[in-house]
């Protein structure tokens, strides 16, 4: 498992990899596509997205976990992550929440969608 620091230094790329793998979904890795394939998923689900494999039928679909909410939220809510803003300058602080309630982690500062993502990957 990595550290904060280290998931800081990772790509909203990398850290969609991660998340995809962590769901247990298999990741088509940019470096594996040919050239049309990472051109079709870059135009449609933006620069940083990977098309991860759902199901056994062989699909693929784009997923965007740092900037999608459509891809972010239900992560969010099956793991119990809360996103609170702040009123100042429009800082995001989001909270992890263990079962009993207590946090268990706390970020600043993140683009809300990266926020969850990172607090995810932290989670145990």
């Amino acid at each position: 498992m990595k550290t904060l620091e280290q998931l800081n230094e990772l790509s909203d790329y990398e850290i969609n990899c991660a998340v995809a793998e962590k769901l247990g979904f298999y990741a088509l890795l940019h470096e594996n596509m040919d050239d049309g394939q990472l051109y079709q998923l870059k135009n449609k689900f933006g620069k940083s997205a990977v098309y991860v494999q759902e199901t056994d039928d062989d699909s693929f679909y784009g997923k965007d976990y740092c900037n999608d909410p459509r891809d972010y939220m239900p992560i969010a809510i099956e793991h119990g992550i809360s996103i609170t803003h702040t009123g100042m300058n429009g800082v995001t602080y989001i909270v992890v929440q263990q079962h009993n309630g207590r946090p268990i982690s706390g970020l600043q500062g993140y683009e809300v969608g990266r926020a969850v993502c990172i607090a995810f990957l932290l989670m145990q």
